[in-house]
């Protein structure tokens, strides 16, 4: 362990850095991280959350203490759809990407309170802050192209400086280098602009290869302790923060398995005098008498035992020896670093981890697949099987806050209401203002179209929509047309319309347009179809729509627009050509 506590003599008596160590196991964090109510904080470069989220989780499983917000970067949020979810915990993230790799999100523990803030208006920096009781967690990502760190300094000063009022720690990926015997004037303006605002770094560990580029700084009087764990997620460690908070660390998620000596209950269950059961004469109470006797042993023989974080499985398909195959590799990739020169280890520790990632997205795809397979007669398990996969279980949020805006919640259901109710009244008020008129001057520039069909837009009607809609309505929708068309007051120029069709023949694929409207010529004033006037349209058909028109004609009706519609309809039905409105 490495302890920097010595860097304090030139602070001053309000900063505490605490102590810092750099490990390869994961699982050593147990012994060195303080038990007790501690804030954990968690940072990670993903680099795609996407591709390396199941490698997250066994990660989170092989820590045997539960993280309380977790923060990655480099999470390629341009490239996600549906952003993945942990069990037991909030997600928040951000939504302006400045590259395609760019991307912060945060998992927070539910039993926190907290709000979660995104920063606007920042350059060449994306990030969340997470403000708690006393603590303000900023996670930030700074994308490398980025080699002019002038514009990113004033949006990091413009974030510090609202939020130095209480505890403050700073952490994730910066792309800037401040390892020891680092004397770039980049490294050094940024750590002045932090020192400012009474940040210091707790770690200058290295994080990748050759550089400490994954940052955690730190203002606070608070115990606190670091840890720079190198693993193969990425070719970033991950560093895990904890600092002493009593005063807002809700209680954490306690596992517990219930254990029942079957065999102590039925030996107590039998040394029971159950003729008791008999002498009362209500069947209600002997029923009560005997769950209770019942559940008198079930408790009495049944133990609770507490299952650490490590050994809970925060994902059902992580099995045990999918994590013995990731300590091996992690123990692999030890190695490899102590000794980067070998190259049989070097192959080894390739091949192995490749084949554990190939392992880990097949046990995971197996998992759910068999899942599906298994309930496929269960439609509700299945659909929750979907959104497990989809990552589109969301938490239910009461509006329990709205009842609390006044004294009382009918008082606050008023003033919501009301707030609603006059949008519209508002938004009409600012339209006056802005263009200085009155209502009547506005009323009078509108034009008002006495064409219905002009009030709004509706897309063209589709000829095979007209087909079917007619063969399939028939005599039903003959008589609501009829209907429409006597409401339309059988105007003559809306009869031109209604009445105009375009005939289509499916033999010879040629079209013809043709009118039947009141003043087209084609409808005499008894309203007969004139059959020579229309057999100049149609033409080529001429021997069978003279029969069709003859037909047509045959029937005498009492209203000259029902005789029009009917003999109308009569010719579409019966001349074998295909019809849709014009």
């Amino acid at each position: 362990m490495v302890n920097i506590l010595k860097l304090q003599a030139d602070l001053d008596d309000n900063t505490n850095i605490g102590t810092a160590v750099v490990i390869d196991d994961i699982g050593q964090c147990k012994g060195i991280l303080n038990s007790g109510s501690y804030l954990r904080i968690l940072t990670q470069n993903i680099r795609s959350i996407n591709k390396n989220f199941d490698g997250l989780t066994v990660l989170l499983q092989q820590l045997e203490i539960e993280q309380d917000i977790i923060i990655l970067t480099e999470c390629w949020l341009s490239k996600v759809n549906l952003l993945p979810t942990l069990p037991n915990y909030n997600r928040f993230n951000t939504k302006r990407n400045l590259n395609k790799n760019d991307g912060v999100v945060m998992f927070i523990r539910k039993s926190l309170q907290v709000k979660v803030i995104v920063p606007q208006n920042t350059k060449e920096l994306t990030c969340l802050v997470a403000c708690l009781k006393d603590t303000n967690i900023i996670g930030i990502y700074r994308p490398p192209e980025f080699t002019n760190l002038d514009n990113f300094t004033h949006s990091l000063e413009f974030i510090l400086q609202d939020f130095t009022q209480n505890n403050l720690i700073l952490m994730g990926d910066l792309n800037i280098d401040i390892k020891d015997g680092c004397n770039a004037a980049r490294c050094d303006s940024y750590l002045e602009i932090t020192a400012m605002y009474g940040l210091t770094a707790t770690h200058n560990f290295l994080t990748t290869d050759k550089s400490c580029l994954d940052h955690c700084l730190v203002k606070t009087k608070l115990p606190i302790s670091t840890i720079v764990c190198q693993t193969t997620l990425t070719d970033h460690a991950c560093v895990i923060v904890s600092l002493s908070q009593k005063n807002i660390i809700g209680k954490s998620t306690i596992t517990f398995n219930k254990k029942i000596d079957y065999d102590s209950v039925i030996k107590q269950l039998k040394s029971i005098e159950w003729n008791i059961l008999l002498k009362d004469l209500n069947a209600n109470d002997a029923t009560d008498t005997f769950l209770a006797i019942v559940m008198t042993a079930l408790d009495s023989n049944t133990t609770y035992i507490k299952f650490s974080a490590r050994k809970r499985n925060i994902k059902p398909w992580i099995t045990p020896g999918l994590i013995r195959c990731m300590k091996h590799r992690d123990r692999l990739h030890s190695k490899l670093r102590k000794d980067p020169n070998n190259v049989i280890l070097k192959i080894s520790y390739v091949r192995y981890r490749n084949t554990c990632r190939k392992v880990l997205n097949t046990v995971k795809q197996m998992y759910y697949r068999n899942k599906l397979n298994q309930n496929k007669s269960k439609p509700k398990i299945q659909w929750d099987c979907v959104r497990e996969i989809c990552y589109l279980n969301k938490d239910k949020q009461t509006s329990a806050e709205i009842l609390t805006l006044k004294t009382s919640p009918k008082e606050s259901l008023d003033y919501a209401n009301e707030y609603f109710a006059g949008i519209g009244a508002e938004l009409a008020n600012n339209i006056i203002q802005r263009t200085q008129t009155t209502e009547d001057k506005l009323l009078r520039m509108i034009q008002n179209s006495r064409n219905c069909c002009g009030s709004f837009y509706l897309n063209p009607t589709d000829k095979y929509e007209v087909i079917l809609v007619s063969q399939d309505a028939g005599a039903e929708l003959a008589k609501v047309s009829l209907d429409c068309v006597k409401k339309m007051s059988l105007e003559p120029d809306i009869m031109k319309r209604y009445f105009a069709w375009e005939l289509e023949d499916s033999e010879t694929n040629r079209q013809y347009i043709f009118c039947l409207g009141n003043n087209s010529g084609y409808i005499d004033d008894n309203g007969y179809i004139v059959k020579d006037k229309l057999l100049q349209v149609v033409g080529p058909h001429k021997a069978k729509v003279d029969a069709v028109v003859e037909e047509c004609n045959k029937p005498k009706y009492t209203d000259k627009y029902e005789a029009v519609f009917r003999r109308v309809m009569c010719f579409k039905e019966n001349s074998g050509l295909e019809l849709r409105v014009a």
